[in-house]
């Protein structure tokens, strides 16, 4: 009996991301393959709650060179609880200098107005993430910007909250791996998000409520970043290893010994690109 043909492994270096938006519509000339991007927004207004929001997803990366498993996730950022997840059939790219465009359409659940993001990973590691703000539509019409409603061709899967509330104040004890208030225990970022350098594998950073602040700590080299959500904290940190990665590079023969230690380790995590 012939046995059924196995999927390929996800494994390959990390992609850079160069860009990740949400519109209403995509479309490619058949003959040139040149892509438009119809109605690019970040926001929208729901006339009633809970609703749903159509949009589709244009990321473009390159330097990308493997197998790979892309993962959307759909979370509200004030309680960073993921409202839904669509997993991409495995990719395999084998061209680094090729650039790689997704596209996908899908439908998101908003259960109240606020932030919201959709969050791009590639074997697991964060690659980036598109921002979007929801805000109720006004009683009146006349809205400042019109979303087209439609059948999306990808459905997030609907993730059961694992809190009884949404504020994190009166958040419900935390599951294995994950804080109060929604919060993982770590994050496995993929990428520095920056022209020039690059992670040499994921890193898995440490998370941490700090008062008001989330804090992402890579104990290797003792740095941090820190901001108002999740994300945010993550895009510190990258921009902060980035900045003494370049740092400690122009200044390397004249550095002191706990600078000169903390430029070998450094260089253990960061890489310049190619």
């Amino acid at each position: 009996m012939e046995q059924p043909e196995q999927a390929p492994e996800p494994m390959g270096i990390t992609p850079y991301l160069t860009a990740i938006l949400l519109c209403d519509q995509v479309i490619q000339d058949a003959t040139t393959k040149k892509v438009t991007l119809v109605g690019v927004f970040d926001r929208a207004y729901v006339p009633a709650f809970p609703g749903g929001v159509a949009a589709t997803l244009f990321a473009r990366l390159t330097d990308a060179e493997g197998v790979y498993q892309f993962r959307i996730e759909h979370v509200y950022i004030p309680t960073n609880r993921v409202l839904g997840t669509a997993d991409v059939p495995a990719q395999t790219i084998t061209d680094r200098l090729q650039h790689v465009q997704l596209v996908l359409a899908m439908g998101l659940q908003v259960d109240e107005p606020g932030p919201y993001e959709i969050r791009l990973s590639a074997n697991e590691a964060y690659l980036g993430r598109a921002p979007l703000e929801v805000l109720a539509a006004p009683a009146n019409g006349g809205l400042p910007m019109a979303i087209e409603i439609r059948e999306p061709g990808l459905q997030l899967s609907v993730v059961e909250p694992t809190q009884a509330s949404s504020t994190v104040a009166t958040a419900a004890p935390a599951s294995p791996g994950r804080q109060a208030g929604g919060l993982p225990s770590d994050f496995l970022v993929g990428t520095l998000h920056h022209p020039l350098l690059r992670l040499r594998h994921p890193v898995r950073l440490a998370v941490a409520q700090d008062g008001e602040f989330v804090t992402v700590t890579l104990d290797e080299v003792d740095e941090f970043g820190y901001g108002p959500h999740l994300t945010a904290a993550v895009e510190d940190w990258q921009q902060t290893i980035a900045e003494l990665y370049l740092t400690l590079r122009a200044e390397h023969d004249r550095l002191g010994p706990a600078m000169a230690d903390l430029w070998e380790q450094l260089q253990t995590v960061v890489e310049a690109r190619p």
